[in-house]
């Protein structure tokens, strides 16, 4: 295994692990099952309670070129206050009583149970994590998408020139303190996420006729409260327009070239690259890799020893909530 640089040291199956319990390592594990988010990012509190308040440079003060005599110009940075919220994920698990005692190993039951559940709930923290808007509801967060323009700009919108009628994209994060991070509430323990086990309770459930009844089930009542902060605004890109059943190579190769472009874009400075794709588009660029034997790609070993597909200092991940759906880009 590799040695982790100090953000994957700050990621939040790595900070679980050095601050956690198992109730939190296991959830933030089961999490990252469907949302590969958690693997790279970099977490850390909000900055008062649950709002994170950071500021965004918009300028840098350039200096003044002078002679003996002459004055210096007054300069200031410009810079702009950005607050980001906190989502309140939350569910209970609830499992037949009677299943679970008649297992040959009623915890083990239980706990793959649970993590079928929490799996799910990944999905949905990934799914907000990318797509809600707070405008939506003051229960959602600002995902990644509501931070970009809504045309190409090749500044942090990439469009790859294609046809079709579904597209999908590409989002390529560099995960640093200063760049972008994962939140979660300033003085809450378990990084956001609990598990609290309520026992065996009669639970109230509806039969398939429709009327109602009584079962006996052992609870779990889980929580994940989290959020999302971009500090640098060039942290965060989009490769759009992206076709995903196109395999040909001119796709695959087109799909490289506007990553390249995007990376190169980004922020200098530490920080963990990765780009998020669902499983058509990583398809498209392995078959091309093997096929053509190209230089592009290869496979190595994450920093956990996961076999992980990389683009230069990119890693590779697969977010199957990146829809193949998305309207065309202009």
């Amino acid at each position: 295994m590799a040695t982790l640089s100090l953000n994957d040291t700050l990621t939040p199956i790595e900070m679980a692990k050095r601050f956690g319990d198992k109730n939190t390592i296991f959830i933030i594990e089961s999490l990252s099952e469907t949302n590969e988010l958690l693997l790279d990012g970099v977490i850390g509190e909000a900055s008062d309670g649950t709002v994170n308040r950071t500021v965004q440079r918009a300028t840098l003060p350039v200096g003044t070129r002078r002679i003996y005599g002459a004055p210096i110009a007054a300069e200031a940075s410009a810079t702009r206050q950005i607050e980001d919220g906190i989502e309140m994920l939350e569910a209970y698990s609830d499992i037949d009583a009677d299943m679970a005692d008649h297992s040959p190993d009623k915890q083990a039951f239980i706990d793959s149970e649970d993590k079928a559940f929490l799996e799910g709930l990944g999905q949905t923290q990934a799914q907000d994590l990318l797509y809600a808007r707070r405008y939506d509801g003051l229960e959602y967060i600002d995902g990644i998408y509501a931070r970009f323009p809504a045309v190409a700009d090749n500044q942090s919108v990439f469009k790859v020139e294609t046809s079709g009628s579904n597209f999908t994209s590409i989002i390529l994060v560099k995960w640093a303190e200063d760049k972008a991070k994962l939140i979660y509430p300033r003085g809450v323990g378990g990084l956001g996420v609990s598990a609290e086990w309520r026992g065996k309770q009669d639970v109230t459930v509806q039969k398939a006729d429709g009327s109602l009844g009584t079962l006996p089930m052992y609870r779990t009542f889980y929580k994940t409260h989290f959020g999302i902060t971009v500090r640098h605004p060039m942290a965060i890109k989009r490769i759009c327009n992206i076709n995903p059943t196109d395999m040909s190579s001119t796709n695959a190769e087109a799909i490289l070239a506007k990553l390249i472009q995007a990376k190169n874009k980004l922020p200098k400075g530490n920080g963990t690259v990765v780009a998020y794709m669902n499983a058509d588009v990583l398809t498209i660029l392995e078959e091309y890799t093997v096929i053509t034997r190209s230089l592009y790609t290869s496979t190595k070993d994450d920093p956990w020893g996961r076999p992980t597909t990389m683009l230069g200092e990119i890693r590779f991940r697969r977010q199957d909530t990146i829809l193949s759906t998305e309207s065309l880009v202009s």
